[in-house]
């Protein structure tokens, strides 16, 4: 039977790398190639000796599929390499396959003891020096585990700051767009309205009666040229009557003249007020629109600051938290009773929790 700490060692490992594991599995079959794992170890903060090791280990499995490894094999046999790591070459394991450094130190420990026990203080020597020995590694692993957690926790607020940004500027891209369509649906609403009341203005125009009013001139001569015919004088009255078509062409014409001058001043005011109205609803548009940017930028320099902070918070709390961590280690360790305590606890937060209470 092995100690209930002994199962539960490597909890506070495990979801840290089910995590990265699930990046590195992109297919989502809960297989990985071999190949990949020092990048993956590498990623969880082991040392690259350690990633090769693990590499080695499952390249000498004699199974199919040898190329892919899954999460179980993966977590296995860096167990088996790190335990090797600490109990040092040609260590003696048992057969145990939940072995830990932590199991190895107070067996140390009981070895030491009994060899004091029986006067054998060569042994007893060295037992302790082993102990010293991996009670130093130990300290550095348990210091290994809180940076991990730590660095897992601000890579976990970092993606989700970088995730609330990007819904953020998703939000604002929306809205941009939004308004955008709004603006170019006023401005086609307002040309159409000038297209209609240009065409009413034509309309009207065409609706005049063509006629001019005569001038007395020409009134008297027609006076004359009936006058003369009545007469019997037609050469006279044909006379007067060239006189008089010479002279009415004359005043048509320049009516007409007039009239076209007239409707060219209509036509240019007309198109000066909708051209002026047209500026104005472009010139508010381009104002509303500066707005916007304005008001995204300043909600994006609060939210970016915000997150500064948060971080800078985070920051503090975590140095903070490692040097009370870093204490309560020290303290677990220095001690084979407080390290069985730790064995014997069964949980991942025991460390952090000894450096909260101060015990």
């Amino acid at each position: 039977m092995t100690d209930k700490g002994e199962v539960g060692y490597y909890q506070d490992q495990i979801k840290s790398i089910q995590q990265t594991f699930a990046k590195f599995d992109e297919a989502g079959t809960g297989r990985i190639l071999v190949d990949r794992v020092p990048e993956l170890l590498k990623e969880l903060g082991r040392d690259p000796e350690t990633g090769l090791r693990v590499q080695q280990l499952l390249r000498e499995r004699d199974i199919d599929n040898g190329d892919t490894c899954t999460f179980e094999e993966a977590v296995q046999h860096l167990k088996n390499v790190e335990v090797q790591e600490y109990a040092g070459p040609g260590a003696d394991q048992g057969g145990d396959k939940t072995v830990t450094p932590l199991t190895l130190m107070r067996r140390l420990d009981e070895y030491r003891k009994q060899c004091e026990e029986k006067g054998e203080y060569v042994e007893a020597k060295k037992a302790r020096m082993k102990y010293e020995e991996l009670r130093q590694k130990e300290e550095i692993r348990q210091r290994r585990l809180v940076e991990q957690a730590q660095i897992h926790e601000m890579n976990e607020v970092e993606q989700a700051q970088k995730q609330q940004f990007l819904e953020f500027s998703a939000a604002w891209d929306r809205y941009m767009a939004d308004y955008e369509s709004t603006a170019y649906m006023s401005v086609e609403r307002l040309r159409e309205q000038h297209a209609q009341d240009f065409a009413e203005f034509q309309e009207q125009l065409r609706k005049q009666p063509p006629g001019c009013k005569q001038s007395k001139e020409l009134l008297e001569l027609r006076r004359k040229q009936q006058a003369l015919a009545k007469l019997g004088r037609y050469k006279e009255a044909n006379e007067v009557k060239k006189q008089g078509d010479d002279l009415e062409k004359w005043e048509q014409a320049k009516n007409s003249s007039e009239v076209h001058d007239r409707t060219r001043r209509q036509e240019e005011r007309l198109r000066a007020a909708q051209q002026k109205a047209l500026a104005a609803l472009l010139k508010r548009i381009q104002r509303d629109r500066g707005e916007q940017i304005r008001h995204r930028q300043m909600d994006s320099q609060r939210l970016i600051q915000r997150n500064k902070n948060l971080k800078a918070d985070l920051s503090k709390k975590q140095h903070l938290e490692f040097k009370r961590a870093d204490g309560a280690i020290r303290s677990i360790l220095s001690q084979p009773e407080q390290a069985q305590r730790l064995l014997d606890e069964n949980d991942p937060t025991y460390v952090a929790r000894c450096a909260a209470t101060g015990e």
